[in-house]
């Protein structure tokens, strides 16, 4: 081949795979609108997270009372903000320097105007301030958290109450006038942080927390006062125990809902006696997503189940079931199942679920399992959008939150 020829191919070849990547591009992004044209037209509003954080990237985000409170941080500046964010007046309310610039390990909650502050290595040591001033208050509490050995990986701040969460070593309700606390732990012997959890919507009456190893799940219901009111205990076998999917609780009306490890339970509120009891799968090692949401007088559940076994691969076919129960009598109002053409995720606004992976997207109407929208995409093309579901902790209303950093409602 003369040396002619051999550049003019060179530059062909070149020139194809610049085509066929902006072809690639090109369905990718148009994938991508009509996933958000879908995200737009079953939800009732949106805000773009982005003009109001400027260069800092959000890594820990939460809500409570209508306002979006995010952990940001500049990448390579390692002093991180506390950012505020007003949904309704889709403005920043404060963005505060946290007290430390370890923001790997900080951990926060907003309650009554006030910002709390924890360094999840360091619990003993708490800082305050309000929203709108600089500086902040440190308070001493390792008479509480030495002698438990509290670890927490979140806190909840609600009526003068705090709460720790996500900790291996059970969960810790203080009362911040008197630090008056209630520890209400368990052997921490394989004991599992996923599921030390705390019911939500919060209650300014009573809330329900969990704790668990591989033996068995507590539950303590704790009041106002912060005294135990009930206690239940579910004893485990260790061979239907995932580590996968936290145990999840809900507080609706007269009731708390759990869910875990397969098993849905509704309690009552102030008794703790069952009204009803449903296992609704067995095999929860396949199970590698699941999901509960409220809507109404019922509960939505996602699961996506792996059917090659303990080891899935790219190729792996995932089935993902949603199921709507009835909160007071346990009747399965309707069930839908398909094939997720991938590891997909759900997510729930309004009266509407969201399902997507790498493969599909996907909009279903809970009221009657009726879907509404679905978009298939191939192998060689990126999901062209991922979210997570983000719910008040005091209202108990859900929202998107987008890796492009858009929040719908």
């Amino acid at each position: 081949m003369s040396k002619g020829l051999c550049k003019s191919f060179i530059v062909y070849s070149i020139l194809l795979v610049i085509l066929n990547v902006q072809q690639g591009f090109c369905k990718n992004n148009d994938l991508k609108t009509q996933a958000y044209e879908l995200l737009k037209k079953y939800t009732t509003d949106s805000l773009n997270l982005r003009p109001l954080l400027g260069p800092n990237n959000i890594h820990i985000e939460k809500i409570k009372g209508s306002q979006l409170i995010l952990l940001t941080a500049q990448p390579y500046i390692h002093q991180p903000h506390l950012t505020t964010i007003d949904i309704n007046l889709k403005k920043m309310v404060s963005n505060l320097k946290t007290p430390t610039s370890d923001y790997i390990f900080t951990r926060f909650d907003v309650s009554d105007d006030s910002m709390y502050v924890v360094n999840c290595l360091h619990p003993e040591e708490l800082f305050s301030t309000s929203l709108t001033l600089e500086g902040y208050k440190k308070r001493n509490l390792s008479s509480i958290f030495k002698s438990s050995n509290i670890l927490p990986k979140d806190i909840i701040v609600h009526h003068n109450r705090l709460y720790t969460i996500n900790d291996t070593h059970g969960f810790t309700s203080v009362t911040l006038d008197n630090l008056e606390n209630s520890y209400l732990g368990i052997d921490s012997k394989r004991a599992q942080y996923i599921n030390s959890v705390i019911s939500l919507p919060l209650d300014n009456v009573l809330n329900l927390a969990s704790s668990s190893n591989n033996d068995k799940i507590l539950f303590n219901a704790v009041d106002a006062n912060n005294k135990v009111r009930w206690i239940d205990t579910l004893e485990r076998e260790e061979a239907t125990i995932s580590t996968l999917n936290p145990t999840e609780i809900h507080n609706q009306s007269n009731n708390f809902i759990v869910f875990h490890n397969g098993i849905l339970i509704n309690y009552n509120k102030y008794t703790g006696s069952k009204k009803w009891e449903k296992r609704l799968y067995k095999n929860v090692i396949k199970v590698r997503v699941s999901h509960t949401f409220i809507y109404k007088d019922n509960i939505i559940v996602y699961t996506l189940t792996d059917t090659s076994g303990y080891y899935p691969t790219p190729e792996t076919e995932f089935i993902a079931t949603v199921q709507m129960y009835d909160l007071n009598t346990a009747e399965l109002k309707w069930s839908s199942e398909f094939n997720s053409l991938g590891n997909s995720n759900a997510g729930f606004v309004n009266k509407y679920l969201f399902v997507y992976s790498d493969k599909i997207f996907k909009v279903i109407n809970v009221e009657d399992g009726v879907e509404l929208g679905n978009i298939v995409y191939s192998n060689s093309q990126k999901t062209p959008v991922s979210f997570k579901t983000l719910r008040d902790m005091c209202t108990g209303k859900y929202y998107l939150l987008t890796t492009d950093e858009i929040l719908f409602w």
